[in-house]
């Protein structure tokens, strides 16, 4: 795990005790698994990060703070399509790069965008 691989999914509601520190729920994408992070607010030194199972052994208490939490984030997520991933990969087999270059045509590109003139030391 790094931060490389971490991606924040919600920051959980604070707890009755209102000096704790409040928990953020991240998503490891090397290993697929969730952790729970206690929210820095600035400070310098790492927090530990403790996978949701354990946090939930030790806090009972949050299992409903920790599905509500995956329940709001992941509920504008798009539905799948039925048979999506198998027609996706049926065009990744099919497709042919001399193919896909003859149907480029002047009227299907967009036209060239520019980046404005050169600001600070920036070389043309």
């Amino acid at each position: 795990m790094n931060e490389d691989t971490l991606i924040h999914v919600a920051r959980l509601p604070g707890t009755a005790a209102h000096e704790a520190v409040p928990d953020a729920l991240w998503l490891d994408t090397q290993s697929l698994r969730f952790l729970v992070v206690p929210v820095a607010n600035g400070d310098d030194h790492e927090a530990p990060a403790t996978p949701v199972e354990d946090y939930l052994a030790a806090h009972p208490d949050r299992a409903e703070a920790v599905r509500t939490a995956l329940t709001e984030r992941f509920r504008d997520l798009p539905v799948p399509t039925p048979g999506g991933r198998a027609r996706l990969l049926d065009r990744k087999k099919n497709l042919n790069a001399d193919e896909l270059i003859a149907r480029i045509t002047p009227e299907s590109c967009h036209p060239e965008t520019g980046g404005g003139p050169p600001v600070g030391n920036e070389a043309w």
